[in-house]
């Protein structure tokens, strides 16, 4: 599967722990983030997960251990969608069977297995308009499903749709400077206001802590972000708002990652010509490979039914294209002479 630009900051940003517990802390029920000893929150490896899910781009599994002081452990499925899933929560129910099934091959001896709570961060701006809980996918009538509730799966996941909280609350959340930015970006990459150049200029509290706290390589993702997700953001419009706003070095991160697209697409483009070329020489190979087997077969047949062939007929046969030869062969039944099977 192949990442979006959504995927990859995603990535970039809420991979690392820390990041994905402020974001969670933010979502999850207070009585939950009270429980939970955040300073072990740590992300699973694909190992653990297993090989499909750990393809996916969108997904993030953590876990973390309770401050009951037992050996018990919560898991997290942190998933990504830039627009909504009509079978969300069968999803997330399949990813979390498969999570119980690795834990259970994983940890030997054990008969119980480890609470997954499933979140999913959603940044369509015409907000999530799709089912939340798992019966609402089931198709039963709710007289049969109020008899069968006791054997019927369900569960909701919590839910984080930043088109319905406002900038202001983004801002006000108890996170970093980078987890705001990348939530913010989120939030305006597909909307009527998504100049990224005019935008930083309202969030610059947000963009110099960025810069100040994580760095050209954090600042970096964001603006690559920005520029590929952004028809309206200019490569000199923010080259010129990030310049006012940081200084020169931020304002070199900018034209670096410009031309870094600039290559990406330049290569993007070699890559596409490459193998529509090669697609193309495939097709005229088989195609000529055809026409000379063809031709062979009618080579085979008229001298076998009219003796050797003089050299202008040779000649023919050898120049001739497909429809040609076609014609030819249907006519050497019908013919008497080599002159009957030429006749235009």
């Amino acid at each position: 599967m192949t990442a979006t630009p959504h995927d990859a900051l995603f990535k970039y940003a809420f991979s690392e722990p820390r990041r994905a517990a402020e974001v969670l802390r933010c979502v999850l029920p207070q009585s939950v983030v009270a429980a939970v000893e955040w300073d072990t929150l740590e992300l699973q490896p694909g190992s653990y997960v297993d090989a499909a899910l750990a393809q996916r781009h969108s997904d993030l599994v953590f876990a973390a251990r309770l401050r009951d002081g037992k050996a018990a452990r919560i898991l997290v499925l942190f998933e990504h969608q830039s627009e909504p899933d009509d079978v969300m929560p069968l999803r997330l129910l399949a990813y979390q069977v498969r999570i119980w099934e690795r834990h259970l091959v994983h940890t030997k001896g054990t008969r119980k297995v480890p609470l997954i709570i499933p979140v999913v961060l959603s940044h369509d701006p015409r907000g999530w308009h799709a089912p939340t809980r798992f019966t609402e996918v089931v198709d039963v009538t709710p007289t049969m499903l109020n008899a069968l509730r006791d054997q019927v799966p369900d569960f909701t996941f919590i839910l984080d749709d930043l088109s319905a909280v406002s900038d202001e609350d983004l801002r006000a959340r108890a996170m970093s400077a980078l987890a705001k930015l990348v939530l913010l970006s989120f939030k305006h990459a597909r909307g009527e206001d998504d100049d990224f150049a005019a935008l930083y200029g309202q969030w610059v509290d947000v963009v110099r802590g960025v810069w100040a706290q994580d760095g050209r390589e954090a600042f970096g993702a964001v603006v690559r972000y920005a520029l590929r997700v952004s028809e309206r953001t200019t490569h000199e419009a923010l080259t010129r708002q990030v310049a006012g706003l940081l200084g020169a070095e931020a304002k070199e991160v900018i034209m670096t990652e410009g031309e870094r697209l600039i290559e990406q697409g330049r290569q993007r483009g070699l890559q596409q010509g490459l193998n529509q070329g090669l697609q193309q020489g495939l097709n005229q190979g088989l195609q000529q490979g055809l026409n000379q087997g063809l031709r062979r077969a009618v080579l085979r047949v008229l001298t076998s039914r009219f003796g050797a062939l003089p050299e202008h007929a040779r000649q023919r046969i050898e120049a001739a294209g497909e429809a040609e030869l076609d014609r030819w062969t249907e006519r050497v039944a019908g013919a008497t002479r080599l002159e009957d099977v030429f006749a235009d």
